[in-house]
């Protein structure tokens, strides 16, 4: 054997051993999900199959952070294609905020000509969240030169961003709202631009102008609780003739939760309106202040107006636990003359679970056929070894002489049995 030709193999070798010793432990260093490195989810993304796509993305959001640098990497390489820097854009808008590296070259990806690559950019910004406060400014002047469906992603993004480093795009996003189809991303974004865009959407509700004035309402409505200083300008709008303004007026107050206690009257009032999205909206608004109004709504389990009665029924109902003092007025509202009303106290005792049934095994001996047709339904309804010992009354039940009270026994059987 020639021992130069044997050393040199030998020197070949080892330089390939070596090669693959470093290859293995740059894949090592890559994040993994499922045991494959990000690189792996990257080069899928250049599939012409849709599936494969979207499930390499999904793998690259659950890597999370992790992967973001390589992201970075893999959008800097694809400066020539569009389509591919989308598909990164849909994974840096799937990691969110923890992808926050990635906003210095997304916010000079904004300089391009191409609306497909600003579109998915701004996507991308949006998920990534405040951390894309260094891409306003950019995002705002595109606002005005940028085609509509472009103008979503910018909407979004600029929500996403929110107060304060939004707020020098706050007329520009006052425009797009005006704008049909804009107006759906811009009412968010407005109700994430903070303070300033508050005390603009108050100067809406006052303008008179119904169509601002909804705009305005339905704003507030995701702006949590730096809705709280517009209270009183909200609970005006809640007294309004157009329904859509009222509506809107009051889940916006719903967001200021407990601070929203110094309007409950009027959460009170909107109860008594013949349309069911106000009084639905009311009712959440009312159960977000929290149990510290029980006492005052209990006093209205007794209102003439029906739809106040069920109205707090169905507030009292979302209370995690339903208070001794509650339950006897719950009880009595099953015997009220308003359907309604009854349905909603047979709700709300039955979501004290087992706790009632004694009580309503009691019930079934009443002489108001309303009452027993109740219980019946709550028993059948919680079930368990203390609703089955009512069976023996429920079956002498089924040969009562009112129609309602056997059809409650009966469906409370089938249950129980």
């Amino acid at each position: 054997m020639n021992i130069h030709r044997f050393g040199g193999a030998l020197h070949a070798t080892a330089w390939v051993l070596l090669a693959m010793i470093m290859f293995t432990g740059c894949v090592k260093n890559e994040p993994k999900h499922n045991n494959l490195p990000v690189s792996t989810y990257l080069k899928r993304l250049h599939s012409e199959r849709e599936r494969t796509v979207e499930q390499a993305i999904e793998d690259i959001v659950a890597i999370g952070g992790e992967a973001t640098p390589f992201l970075v990497e893999a959008w800097q390489k694809a400066e020539d294609d569009t389509e591919y820097r989308c598909r990164i854009a849909k994974a840096i808008h799937g990691i969110g905020p923890d992808a926050s590296a990635a906003v210095p070259v997304l916010v000079e990806a904004l300089d391009a000509l191409d609306e497909q690559l600003i579109a998915c950019t701004a996507e991308a910004l949006a998920g990534i969240g405040s951390a894309s406060a260094p891409a306003a400014e950019k995002l705002a002047m595109l606002l005005r030169v940028s085609d509509t469906s472009t103008q979503s992603f910018i909407l979004q993004a600029l929500g996403g961003i929110g107060d304060p480093a939004a707020e020098p795009a706050l007329d520009r996003v006052k425009e797009a709202a005006l704008r049909p189809r804009t107006r759906a991303e811009a009412i968010e974004a407005l109700g994430n631009m903070g303070p300033k865009s508050i005390t603009a959407m108050e100067e809406w509700i006052k303008s008179g102008d119904e169509e601002k004035q909804v705009i305005a309402c339905e704003a507030m409505a995701y702006a949590g609780d730096d809705v709280v200083p517009a209270l009183p300008t909200l609970a005006e709008a809640m007294q309004y003739k157009n329904d859509r303004i009222r509506v809107a007026a009051i889940r916006a107050v719903a967001q200021a939760g407990p601070e929203a206690i110094r309007i409950t009257d009027k959460l009170i009032s909107a109860l008594r309106y013949k349309d069911k999205e106000t009084r639905d909206a009311a009712v959440n608004a009312l159960a977000a202040i929290g149990q510290e109004i029980g006492p005052q709504l209990s006093n209205h389990l007794t209102d003439r107006n029906a739809n106040v009665r069920e109205g707090v029924v169905r507030v009292i109902s979302r209370y995690g636990n339903l208070r001794d003092e509650y339950r006897e007025q719950l009880i009595a509202r099953l015997g009220d003359y308003n359907g309604e009303v009854r349905v909603a106290a047979i709700n709300a005792l039955t979501q004290a679970g087992e706790t009632i049934v004694p009580r309503m095994r009691q019930l079934l001996n009443s002489k108001d056929v309303f009452i027993q047709f109740g219980a019946a339904r709550i028993i059948g309804d919680i079930g368990g070894p203390e609703a089955r010992k009512a069976i023996p009354k429920l079956r002498e039940l089924q040969q009562h002489e009112d129609s309602l009270v056997r059809k409650g026994a009966e469906e409370a059987l089938r249950n129980l049995q």
